[in-house]
């Protein structure tokens, strides 16, 4: 190389922080860096130089393998790395990696080598413990897969083993055979708690075993490293600080090093796993943890053997109890069997009879063994047969308990009446177990209640023919009474003939009430089943009792709560008569104040609603004494009341009756002097077809302003709903004073409600007043009163009678303000009535007392009057004793109905003399129709009856000639 460059090979050289070196085909050195002579021959006690013989620098074994050798292969134009150890093998010395490089001059002719050395004994180091932690976890992974193989293994193994020893054993075969040790042993604490025993052992072959040994508490240490949960681990007896008795213990039995792991449950030490090795070993985490698994096992498998075999004898001894429970049962069956006085049967599900009493064989004559079904049916009477296999069969199919009565040959060959009770006893699982069935002889039972309804049946016979044969003189006096007022009478005269006439109608009224009584008594009455309006029925049961409530100055209240449906199914006539009757008492006690019928209604999940009605009033109330017997027959709540006010005390025990009948209760809250509350519930079903009328549209009354007089609160509470609901601004006075204190300060009205009976001045002076004044003078004015003069009526444009009705209020209240005419508009107090205009003497039969009162107030309503008979004997003797132009005849009626009756009218009179008859009836079907058209009635009415229907049907009604 030229001078310049090896000046620039040693600048280079100097750059590298590796040991570098250069020689040339003699083997010189001819460059060198630093760290070459530093790190490199460093090695050496001399310092190198350029020209040196670069492989003399080396010691003699070192030159032959090493340097001449790789040298060579370098200046022949080799390019390679070789790894050269200048120290021992356990590299305590360092190994090097070396680059032999050729060097080629600018022709590329070979002229020396160039040699570079990188230390690599810390990568050599760390590549060998590597390759030992890798055999390492090689190993213990092997291990781990042979020790969870065991554990596997073991599970399989101790699913069939049932003996607890036995379990001990396999687990310790298990844990030997994995962990090539000499013994594994399993001990229990003994139940004093202190003293720790070997229950069974696995020993490899020629190794004592452990069977029976002990650890007794002075042993020390490791007993109380035990009881806290921790292990006790040691790799050698002899350098291991054990109890000396533990120790020796160890040592005895061949054990050089062992593990001790405890067995916990709910925080005390309760059992021990031992494993112990013949020679010193270091136990790893897997080992310990494999131990304390199989100990864990051990441990489980030996407590659910246990608790199964205590479980099998509690179930053994539970049997043999529940035998001998049963046995005693059975006994003690049997003996009440036999101890009862009727027959008792007990069979299997299949209804195969295994059991009889004394009672059934002697009055049957039947042994146990011939008592089946088929026999049994031998002796039943032929009409009651299928009957008592039916009921029997459903009972056996899971079906409710069989109650019969039936006829059956009894032991002297004559038929007796039986009742048999079976019920079907089925298990936890509702499976069918055993039949049991109670048989009596109701022969006896049979005969009284034959007995009575036969005496029933006198009864109620005798009352009809009683009430029949009082009914017909009465009903001819009351007959008569009518003929007679249409005579020439001085007032005296009439007076007479007006008290024969209410003498009449009461007794006639108390012999309903005992008629209705016997009726539901002997359970006789039954209860019809028609749609109809609930608010009609309740505003026609005030209708009936306004004139005595206005003749004591009462008020009547009438409130329907939301929600109460508008048109129900039952009994109109049966829910009126309870009505009627509470509402006619409380306006009987009671002198002064008001009397208020409420309803409101709860609807059920089938579709029925029940109905609560409240009949409230201010009278003289009862004591709380006298409550108990209130709604008992013939009594009332006090003797002294009876002679003040008089009455059969009947008619709570009816209304009673009758609210039961209609799935209902009564009850009453009072207390004397205070007022009385009457209420009653009855479940009605919903008119799910009808079509009810919606209420009135307040269309032109929103954004009026009414004002209301009335001293009573709840009325006026009752009408500002009524006017609330229509958009309408109600102005509540409770005195003419207040009211007239308001026009006095300006206030602007479009109309006016007054009452009529009000302290200090009464309606009729009120709107004089209020009309008075300039600035109210044509303000309209409507007045409310169940009855007042008929002067009264000047100063206002019409009257609504109390209660008053909603859609009465809104017509009127419509008709006022869209016509504003002053001047009387109401049909109460003008003259042309039907009834005035082209009177009719008309007869109705009809035989319910609250139907007759109906239909009695809807033909006062068209000015009509009319007499009443109760069934279709009593209406020939009225039309023999009087040419009646029509007669209201209602088709059921007892001893003769109205189709009968209407039959003998037409046989008798025939169709030029007889009075036109008009059939009434609760069916509106038109095969009804068409039956009352076919027996001769000349029309027809369904109930209930309304009062355009009802003047409909007298229009076509001629009055007959004298």
């Amino acid at each position: 190389m030229s001078n310049a460059d090896i000046t620039t090979w040693e600048r280079i050289l100097q750059t590298e922080t590796s040991p570098v070196c250069a020689f040339d085909l003699e083997y010189r050195l001819t460059a060198f860096n630093q760290a070459h002579s530093d790190g490199f021959f460093g090695i050496y006690a001399y310092r190198v130089k350029v020209g040196d013989v670069f492989p003399d620098l080396f010691r003699a074994e070192d030159q032959a393998r090493v340097m001449r050798g790789f040298m060579t292969r370098a200046l022949a134009g080799e390019r390679f790395d070789v790894v050269q150890d200048f120290g021992d093998p356990d590299l305590s010395k360092p190994f090097w990696q070396i680059s032999y490089t050729p060097l080629r001059d600018a022709a590329g002719k070979i002229v020396g080598a160039f040699h570079r050395a990188q230390d690599i004994s810390a990568r050599l180091r760390t590549e060998a413990e590597l390759a030992a932690a890798r055999q390492v976890i090689e190993q213990t992974n092997a291990v781990d897969r042979k020790l969870r193989r065991a554990l596997r293994d073991l599970d399989d193994q101790l699913r069939d083993v049932a003996d607890p020893t036995a379990i001990a054993r396999v687990a310790g075969k298990a844990v030997g055979i994995a962990l090539e040790v000499g013994s594994a042993s399993f001990g229990t604490m003994r139940d004093d708690g202190e003293t720790l025993e070997v229950a069974d052992d696995w020993t490899a072959a020629g190794a004592p075993s452990l069977v029976g040994a002990h650890w007794l508490p002075h042993y020390g240490t490791p007993l109380d490293v035990l009881r806290r949960g921790d292990d006790v681990v040691f790799d050698d007896v002899d350098a291991t600080g054990l109890h000396s008795l533990n120790a020796a213990a160890c040592r005895a039995v061949g054990a050089r090093s062992g593990v001790n792991v405890p067995v916990m449950e709910a925080g005390r030490f309760v059992a021990m796993f031992f494993v112990v090795a013949p020679l010193p070993r270091s136990w790893s985490r897997l080992e310990l943890d494999f131990i304390r698994n199989v100990a864990e096992r051990t441990r489980a498998h030996v407590e659910r053997r246990r608790a199964e075999s205590a479980l099998r004898e509690a179930n053994a001894s539970l049997e043999r109890r529940i035998e001998q429970a049963l046995a005693e049962r059975e006994s003690r069956f049997r003996f009440l069997a036999e101890a009862l006085p009727i027959g008792i049967l007990a069979a299997t599900p299949d209804s195969r009879f295994d059991f009889a009493n004394t009672w059934i064989q002697q009055e049957l004559g039947f042994r146990l063994d011939d008592i089946q079904m088929a026999s049994w049916s031998q002796i039943l009477h032929p009409d009651d047969m299928e009957m008592v296999h039916q009921r029997w069969a459903e009972m056996a199919s899971g079906g409710p308990p069989a109650q019969m009565e039936y006829r059956q040959r009894s032991r002297d060959g004559e038929y007796r009446w039986y009742q048999t009770r079976a019920v079907l006893m089925k298990d936890a699982q509702q499976r069918p177990v055993r039949i049991f069935a109670g048989v009596m002889d109701i022969e006896e039972l049979i005969r009284a209640r034959q007995t009575a309804e036969e005496a029933t049946r006198a009864k109620s016979s005798f009352l009809s023919t009683m009430s029949h044969e009082i009914r017909t003189p009465m009903n001819a006096v009351i007959g008569m009474t009518s003929l007679l007022q249409d005579t020439p009478l001085s007032a005296e005269q009439h007076d007479f003939v007006r008290t024969i006439r209410s003498s009449g109608d009461h007794l006639l009224a108390l012999i309903n009430d005992i008629l209705d009584f016997s009726r539901i008594e002997s359970g006789t009455m039954t209860l019809e089943r028609q749609p109809f309006s609930l608010r009609e029925s309740l505003e026609t049961a005030m209708d009936l009792v306004a004139p005595r409530a206005s003749s004591k100055h009462l008020e009547l209240l009438l409130q329907v709560e939301y929600g109460v449906p508008k048109r129900v199914v039952g009994d109109v006539g049966r829910l009126r008569q309870v009505l009627i009757n509470l509402l006619a008492n409380a306006i009987k006690f009671t002198e002064s104040g008001e009397v208020a019928l409420s309803v409101r209604a709860d609807p059920r999940s089938d579709g029925h609603h029940d109905l609560q009605f409240s009949v409230r009033d201010t009278g003289i109330g009862i004591a709380p004494h006298h409550m108990e017997r209130l709604f008992s027959a013939f009594s009332q709540a006090d003797a002294s009341i009876a002679r003040r006010y008089g009455g059969s005390g009947l008619g709570l025990a009816i209304c009673r009756r009758l609210v039961s009948m209609m799935d209902g209760r009564i009850w009453a809250e009072s207390e004397a002097g205070c007022g009385s509350q009457f209420h009653f519930t009855v479940r009605l079903g919903v008119d799910a077809q009808a079509d009810p009328a919606p209420d009135p549209a307040p269309t032109g009354l929103a954004g009026r302003r009414i004002l209301v007089v009335d001293d009573n609160a709840s009325h006026r509470a009752i009408i500002e709903g009524f006017l609330g609901r229509w958009g309408v601004e109600a102005v509540l006075s409770p005195s003419p004073r207040d009211a007239l204190n308001r026009l006095w300060r300006g206030e602007s009205f479009d109309l006016a409600l007054l009452d009529y009976y009000m302290p200090e001045i009464d309606g009729a002076q009120l709107a004089a007043s209020i009309h008075a004044l300039t600035a109210y003078r044509t303000l309209p004015l409507i007045l409310l009163s169940s009855m007042a003069p008929g002067d009264a009526l000047g100063e206002f444009v019409t009257r609504l009678t109390k209660p008053v009705k909603p859609s009465q209020l809104f017509e009127a209240i419509s008709d006022v303000l869209h016509h504003a005419q002053r001047q009387p508009r109401s049909g109460t107090v003008t003259s042309e009535l039907p009834g005035h205009r082209r009177p009719l003497k008309l007869l109705v039969a009809e035989d319910n007392t609250t139907n007759q009162k109906v239909v009695g107030l809807l033909l006062r309503k068209l000015g009509y009057e009319a007499d009443f008979v109760a069934d279709g004997q009593e209406a020939l003797l009225a039309v023999e004793r009087r040419p009646y132009d029509a007669v209201l005849m209602d088709v059921q009626m007892p001893q003769m109905d109205g189709l009968q009756a209407t039959r003998e009218i037409r046989r008798r009179w025939g169709d030029a003399h007889r009075p036109r008859i008009v059939g009434l009836t609760a069916n509106a079907m038109t095969e009804d129709r068409l039956m009352c058209l076919d027996a001769g009635m000349d029309d027809f009415l369904s109930k209930p009856v309304t009062l355009d229907k009802l003047d409909e049907a007298l229009r076509r009604c001629e009055p007959r000639l004298e």
